[in-house]
């Protein structure tokens, strides 16, 4: 299992979507490890919550991660498309940026 502090994704979504950005913090593992991922657009993507012991993990995730008593709360956050990306983090924060006709109202 490699350990890293910190990933992000840029996300550019289809047509008429709006682009994000997810930034992973205490990572845990990442399936593929690319750390200079391109912008991609994806076609799904979940968040699951992975509480802290003793409470239970839904049983997708019991094979993903070697569990202890010393694991923190977690999220596990899976990205299909183009790219699949599979992470376990403490942390998950999504940015969304302004669209051109929001930035534009600023100037």
């Amino acid at each position: 299992m490699r350990q890293a502090a910190a990933q992000q994704q840029h996300v550019d979504q289809r047509a008429g979507a709006v682009a994000v950005t997810v930034g992973l913090s205490g990572l845990h593992s990442v399936r593929p490890w690319e750390p200079e991922l391109a912008p991609v657009f994806i076609d799904g993507i979940s968040l699951i919550h992975l509480p802290e012991s003793p409470s239970p993990w839904p049983a997708e995730a019991v094979a993903r991660l070697e569990r202890s008593d010393d694991l923190p709360e977690l999220v596990w956050l899976k990205i299909t498309g183009p790219l699949e990306v599979d992470a376990v983090a403490s942390i998950v924060t999504v940015y969304q940026a302004q669209s051109d006709d929001a930035a534009s109202a600023l100037q």
